[in-house]
C-alpha cells in the first residue's frame, strides 16, 4: 500500500493516506458491484469528491478511470461466462447489463478479437493461452509510476 500512498496527492502523509482510503472504498465498491448499476455520481459521492476529481485521482493512483475499471471487470465476467457456462449469449447480455445482444457481441469482439462462438469452439488449452484481459481498456501508466499489477 505504501506505493499507492505515494501516488496520492496531499501535503502530508496523513492526507495522502486519507485520500487512499477514500479511493480504496470506491475500488471496493466497483469490485463488489456485480449488478452493474454503479454510476460515477454515486461513486464520487461515496468518496466525497466531485465526479471529475474522482476520475483524476483514481486514474493517478490505479492507472485507469473508474469507468475503465468497471468496463474491464464487466468484460472479464463476460469472458468467464462465455467460457465456463452454457448460457446463451442473450442471457449473458442481460446478466451483464448490456443494452442489446449486438452491443455485447461488438464489445466482446473488440476487447478479445474473437466472437463468442469462436471462444466456445476453442479447446480448453487454447482458452488458457487467449488473453482474458480486455485489450481496449489497458490502464494508463503515469510517468514514473509502476503498474498496479507490479504492486501486488
Amino acid at each position: 500500500l505504501q506505493l499507492l500512498v505515494e501516488r496520492c496527492n496531499g501535503r502530508t502523509l496523513q492526507r495522502r493516506v486519507l485520500t487512499l482510503q477514500r479511493l480504496l472504498r470506491v475500488h471496493q465498491l466497483i469490485e463488489r458491484g456485480n449488478d452493474g448499476h454503479l454510476n460515477l455520481a454515486q461513486l464520487a459521492q461515496r468518496a466525497n469528491y466531485s465526479p471529475w476529481h474522482l476520475i483524476r485521482m483514481y486514474r493517478d493512483v490505479f492507472g485507469e478511470t473508474p469507468s475503465e475499471h468497471i468496463a474491464r471487470l464487466r468484460l472479464s465476467r463476460a469472458w468467464s461466462l462465455v467460457c465456463d457456462s452454457g448460457l446463451p449469449v442473450c442471457e449473458i447480455t442481460e446478466k451483464l447489463g448490456f443494452e442489446s445482444e449486438s452491443a455485447f457481441c461488438r464489445a466482446f469482439k473488440t476487447a478479445y478479437g474473437l466472437t463468442t462462438t469462436q471462444v466456445r469452439r476453442m479447446p480448453a488449452s487454447g482458452l488458457r493461452q487467449a488473453s482474458p484481459r480486455p485489450s481496449h481498456v489497458r490502464p494508463r501508466a503515469r510517468i514514473g509510476a509502476r503498474p498496479l499489477s507490479a504492486l501486488r
